[in-house]
């Protein structure tokens, strides 16, 4: 797709779709429960008496900001998220790095994917519906620019963190769910609406 410049959100919600119907079909719309031991160990599991999953977040996001900030295919991501017509002005090839964004992305969500289903116990047919939403509002609150070409893992990471604390405090506090999915909605349309602010002045100075 990326050679044939299709646009990439339209296409990234049909492939979303078809894993969807796929999940459905294999599924046949029923609850999978009897997973292993093995597959849910790193999600449920504990090292001298802590969790492992936090460490699965620690590490990959220090493996990511080194990438993000030490490797030419860090600041080809930079350079083609923000202006690929300069990035290719400049030698690189825009859709080769597109290409090896999209599969590291999709890599990163199967893995998501195996680390969220070990911690439920649990693979459901509407499995992870709601989350492409809050990833990106967390990305947009940490810094990242819908545009391209800004942010940083440390931004990512302290609004991801920011989002969660949110949340799970409106539920420690006993607050509808459907109120939290509002003011996760709002959350969204805020990051959405800082980020416009926040491209409009950086343009007009």
């Amino acid at each position: 797709m990326t050679k044939l410049r299709a646009n990439a959100l339209i296409t990234t919600l049909a492939m979303n779709m078809v894993l969807q119907g796929g999940l459905l079909a294999i599924t046949g719309g029923t609850t999978i429960t009897n997973l292993p031991d093995s597959y849910k160990w790193v999600s449920q599991g504990q090292i001298g008496g802590f969790p492992v999953l936090p460490f699965v977040l620690i590490i990959a996001f220090v493996i990511f900001h080194l990438i993000w900030t030490r490797t030419s295919f860090g600041r080809a991501l930079f350079a083609v998220g923000g202006n690929y017509r300069g990035a290719y002005i400049a030698g690189i090839s825009v859709d080769k790095v597109k290409i090896w964004a999209y599969v590291v992305s999709g890599l990163l969500s199967g893995f998501a994917g195996w680390l969220l289903s070990g911690y439920m116990g649990a693979v459901t047919s509407s499995f992870g519906t709601t989350y492409e939403m809050q990833v990106i509002a967390a990305a947009v609150i940490g810094g990242v620019s819908l545009t391209g070409g800004k942010g940083s893992m440390l931004g990512v990471l302290a609004g991801t963190l920011l989002l969660t604390v949110i949340q799970v405090g409106l539920a420690i506090l006993g607050i509808q769910s459907t109120l939290i999915t509002l003011a996760g909605g709002l959350m969204i349309f805020a990051a959405v609406l800082i980020d416009a602010l926040r491209n409009l002045y950086n343009n007009r100075s």
